[in-house]
């Protein structure tokens, strides 16, 4: 009786300690302390990584707070919530939050990236898509033959049944995809319909392209290496660059992208394309060949390339955590040549074409330093010195309403030789830095002086872009004794 009187009194603590998450108009208010039991009590949930003084995420806000509500009134009712990563930062370095906002959603306890819009309405739409079944059970040869024809790609797992490892490996995968139609067979005579042969558990992927057909090769009981699997496969051998599919070529597994820009017009086109596409062959898994007409003009203008230098081509490589690599082709688009030289840049043997300003003297006469990609190391890891960095682009706005206020910054710690206060326009001038990776304007990261033969380490800046903000995280981050004392506050 005693034992049983426990445990309902156990289980009545657990009750009201999962109340106790605090709400703001409908939208669960999740810190480190309560984050883990919110994704036990809700799951699926949509978690929006915000800062307070970040005017996306203000903007954000209602629109989040009229999707909470009308989700709340689904059947069954479905919950998202919000985590102030300026002060549970260890929940936004955990799920690797590097902008604000940034919105993971967590199914079954995994995090995946949010792939939908910022209106109330898509935000439902996408969790509501999210929330339901991951894939469809097709129970005849009917059946299956019409999901197969209803997309360009659908992927099939064929099991003895539905459980065990295999399975669930297959279904997280399915899971954690946005945009591609999953579906599980376990009947034999469906699998022989559809033309696969073998008993054993296994995942294949069709496709009204190239071969028509993938066999996964992997390990069954991964689900990411199910997921890579679809990333590597969803494609084309030569993918056509276009808005719609951006999402596929950048939140896909393989970071190695060769940009071949060209006119579909031109003389052997054909030819040409089919020649890229042995070499996407031979590298499948490990780089996307992607032609980019003329139309994608931003695309263009990105790497500098106008109509007149067409047809060209540039590999681009985005290491985890580390700033894209540009590595331009200079060589014949209609021979092995590509090929090859994409095989040297993912060997190591190519160095990144990195664009600088040509620095100058006056770069160095304002209480703000400007940096440019020829002077960064020079300025930025100069020893003794602690070094805050604004990477900005001229036109944006967020740039333009914080450059007063670090001019004032700069002023108020121009008397400090080991302050330096920089900034660096990142649309002209590209750093190839390890643990600096800019997504966004205006970033900023703080150099703290280092010892005689030690390397600098970045810090991404992430509190609040005011002038009392950037000072005391200067002042609690400096190495140097007079920068942590120094500033003209306090004079």
């Amino acid at each position: 009786m005693r034992a049983t009187l426990a445990v309902l009194a156990f289980a009545a603590i657990a009750v009201l300690a999962r109340a106790e998450i605090e709400e703001e108009d409908d939208v669960l208010v999740l810190t480190s302390d309560n984050f883990q039991e919110a994704l036990d009590q809700y799951d699926p949930l949509l978690v929006e990584f915000y800062a307070p003084w970040c005017g996306h995420c203000k903007r954000l806000a209602p629109e989040y707070a009229k999707a909470a509500s009308e989700l709340l009134s689904n059947d069954p009712p479905l919950r998202i919530a919000k985590v102030d990563a300026t002060i549970s930062n260890e929940l936004a370095t955990k799920f690797g939050v590097q902008g604000f906002p940034t919105m993971k959603f967590f199914r079954g306890g995994q995090p995946q990236e949010y792939g939908g819009g910022r209106t109330a309405s898509e935000i439902v739409d996408w969790v509501k898509r999210k929330s339901g079944p991951a894939f469809k059970h097709v129970a005849d040869a009917a059946e299956a033959t019409e999901f197969k024809g209803s997309s360009s790609v659908t992927v099939f797992g064929f099991f003895a049944a539905a459980e065990g490892t295999n399975f669930e490996a297959f279904a997280s995968a399915a899971a954690a995809s946005d945009d591609v139609s999953f579906a599980v067979v376990t009947d034999a005579d469906v699998r022989t319909a559809l033309g696969v042969t073998g008993t054993d558990d296994t995942v294949v992927l069709f496709k009204d392209f190239d071969e028509g057909q993938a066999d996964f090769e992997g390990d069954l009981t991964s689900a990411s290496d199910i997921s890579d699997f679809v990333g590597t496969h969803r494609l084309p051998l030569v993918t056509t660059f276009t808005s719609e599919v951006a999402p596929a070529i950048f939140g896909g597994p393989i970071k190695v992208h060769v940009l071949i820009m060209a006119d579909g017009e031109m003389e052997d086109f054909e030819a040409l394309k089919a020649n890229w596409a042995e070499s996407a062959k031979e590298f499948r898994g490990k780089a996307l060949f992607i032609w980019v007409p003329p139309s994608e003009e931003r695309i263009l203008s990105y790497f500098d390339v106008t109509e007149a230098d067409l047809p060209t081509a540039v590999v681009v490589t985005m290491p985890e955590g580390a700033a894209m690599q540009k590595f331009p082709f200079s060589g014949s688009l209609a021979g092995p040549a590509l090929g090859e030289f994409t095989g040297s840049v993912l060997k190591g043997d190519v160095k990144p074409t990195l664009k600088s300003e040509e620095p100058d003297a006056s770069d160095l006469e304002g209480p703000v330093v400007v940096v440019k990609g020829k002077s960064f190391r020079d300025i930025v890891y100069e020893e003794g010195k602690d070094v805050l960095v604004e990477f900005y682009a001229p036109w944006c706005g967020h740039c333009k309403s914080l450059a007063p206020i670090y001019e004032e910054l700069a002023t108020n710690f121009a008397s400090n030789d080991k302050v330096v206060i920089a900034k660096m326009d990142a649309t002209a001038n590209e750093i190839d830095e390890e643990g600096v990776t800019v997504r966004g304007f205006p970033t900023l990261y703080f150099f703290p002086a280092a010892a005689k033969g030690e390397k600098k380490v970045p810090m991404e800046f992430s509190g609040a872009r005011d002038l009392d903000g950037l000072t005391k995280f200067i002042k609690t981050n400096a190495v140097s004794e007079s920068a942590k004392a120094d500033s003209k506050d306090e004079l």
